[in-house]
């Protein structure tokens, strides 16, 4: 079953009340490009995180964002004695420039120690952590696979469309030789040109020769045939599909450089078209 690059998936779990948001989020890349914003309290989980990301998810710039909602420091209580200190240093201050403007509450508030916040229990706050990584993982998974089994649809009616289009210039070519030949005649009639039919044999050798695309729609077929197993295996084959749309355009592109009859130039055209349609495709996969 082939998987998407992309996908999204967002989680919520409480810690004493105080929900911690996890998003999970992914769009295609070459390879696997990991970027993790952590709350402070859970950097020291990072490295911790990459590896589990890693042993899940094989390409794609992946970005996990995890907020806990309000802030790390939930509530708070006020330090008397702190502010019993730091109103004793105000009067002193006032004492020596009556001028001074008195102090309002909220700026009292804003000396450190006057107003400490209740921290989080860190093992708690990381349990809880772990908890919703592994909610949200599962489901970025479910949607990145869900978009991979449409995207597997897309290519094996694409593929079934190429192996029509392979059939149809294998009918060209059994009769390439009768119309080569007809072509000729009519030449050399058309010029007044004598012509044995040894001459004939040879000048039909050389013009077979070089319209003659039975390997490359072999090599069509074989690549085919490999693109739809590499569907039906399990694991990342998005750089092995890439690989395979490359080598079938090669083969469609000398194809389309033999094939000089236009009554069968649009079929080449439509398979070119066709594999550059796969090509696009295969850029999601994983």
């Amino acid at each position: 079953m082939l998987e998407s690059m992309t996908g999204y998936a967002r989680a919520e779990v409480a810690l004493a009340g105080t929900p911690v948001t996890l998003e999970l989020r992914s769009v295609n890349h070459r390879f696997l490009d990991l970027t993790l914003r952590l709350p402070e309290a859970l950097r020291d989980e990072e490295g911790a995180v990459r590896a589990r990301l890693r042993d899940a998810v094989s390409r794609g710039k992946v970005d996990l964002i995890v907020r806990i909602e309000g802030g790390e420091g939930q509530g708070g209580a006020l330090q008397p004695e702190v502010l019993a200190t730091v109103l004793k240093a105000v009067a002193e201050v006032r004492a020596h420039y009556p001028e001074a403007q008195p102090d309002s509450p909220l700026e009292l508030l804003r000396w450190p120690g006057v107003w400490a916040t209740t921290q989080p229990d860190l093992a708690a706050l990381k349990a809880c952590f772990w908890e919703g990584l592994e909610v949200v993982l599962n489901d970025f998974l479910r949607e990145r696979q869900r978009e991979g089994a449409g995207l597997q649809r897309t290519l094996e009616l694409r593929l079934a469309q190429l192996g029509d289009l392979v059939g149809i210039l294998r009918g060209v070519q059994d009769a390439l030789q009768e119309q080569l030949l007809a072509r000729l005649r009519s030449r050399a009639d058309a010029l007044g040109v004598e012509h044995s039919e040894e001459r004939l044999a040879q000048e039909l050798a050389l013009l077979a020769q070089k319209a003659d695309i039975c390997e490359e729609l072999d090599r069509l077929s074989t690549h085919r045939e490999a693109f739809l197993q590499s569907l039906s295996q399990p694991g990342a084959q998005g750089k092995r599909l890439d690989f395979l749309a490359q080598e079938l355009a090669r083969e469609a592109n000398t194809c389309a450089a033999k094939i000089s009859d236009g009554a069968h130039t649009e079929t080449v055209v439509t398979l070119k078209v066709l594999i550059e349609q796969l090509r696009e495709q295969v850029q999601n996969v994983a």
